[in-house]
């Protein structure tokens, strides 16, 4: 069986949460038939005192909900199971999947690209320290 692990669309209008799914990918994406569930993702952002109640936290804190089983990712990828594009991201971010390798643009020097590369991560670097010291 050609399997894909993809996101389904779930919720309220304006207010979207995606299953995380592995789908057969021969039949069509709305027959609704579905393998398995295999994790939820919610990609609006709320604050910490939202989602607990707690006084004591940031209100500016913002972060996005993503529980994944990650024993069954890692078993349907070892069968062959074709992550989609939105998927790999989520998957990448979570340290599962190598991320997406950088296309030098057409045009550029690779030297340019490299020293705009590394400036861009001194920036970080620095701003990283900056946070920890306050």
């Amino acid at each position: 069986m050609v399997c894909r692990i993809r996101l389904q669309r779930m919720g309220v209008k304006n207010n979207p949460i995606y299953r995380l799914v592995v789908v057969d990918s021969r039949r069509s994406v709305s027959s609704g038939n579905i393998v398995e569930k295999i994790g939820v993702y919610d990609p609006r952002a709320k604050s910490m005192n939202y989602m607990f109640f707690q006084e004591a936290l940031n209100p500016q804190d913002k972060f996005k909900t993503c529980y994944i089983d990650i024993d069954r990712v890692k078993y349907w990828l070892g069968q062959g199971a074709q992550p989609s594009e939105h998927v790999l991201k989520l998957l990448a971010n979570m340290g599962l999947a190598p991320p997406k390798p950088q296309v030098i643009p057409k045009g550029w020097d690779p030297k340019v690209w490299d020293e705009s590369f590394k400036q861009a991560h001194l920036y970080w670097k620095r701003k990283n320290k900056i946070e920890e010291q306050l």
